[in-house]
């Protein structure tokens, strides 16, 4: 039962960020740190990156997230999406929910609901 709520925690979690980068363009200059200088912003960066340790840890320790998947990993997926989304075609919505659980399958460990 704890795997299944840690991994709806992370589902949840992944889900919403990427659903925010595609509506709010200005997650995405958050996310890459468009303005450095900003401080506000840069905190939210920073509590964004603990929550994914937090989440990333919780997660692995259930045995809902691969083990080998990090908080590093998690960070560098949603960086990347954020730049795709800042300097790339954008896909159209199904097609980024589709990659969203793409993404989700690969972090799965083997046998989580």
């Amino acid at each position: 039962m704890m795997t299944l709520r840690r991994w709806d925690r992370l589902t949840y979690y992944v889900t919403a960020i990427r659903d925010l980068q595609y509506r709010q363009p200005a997650t995405v200059d958050t996310m890459l740190q468009i303005y450095p200088d900003a401080q506000t912003l840069m905190e939210i960066c920073r509590v964004g990156g603990q929550i994914n340790e937090e989440l990333v840890a919780a997660g692995r320790a259930s045995g809902a997230l691969r083990p080998e998947f990090t908080a590093e990993d998690l960070h560098a997926l949603l960086h990347d999406s954020a730049l795709v989304l800042k300097h790339g075609t954008r896909p159209r919505r199904e097609e980024y929910d589709r990659r969203t659980a793409y993404l989700l399958d690969g972090m799965r460990a083997q046998g989580t609901p």
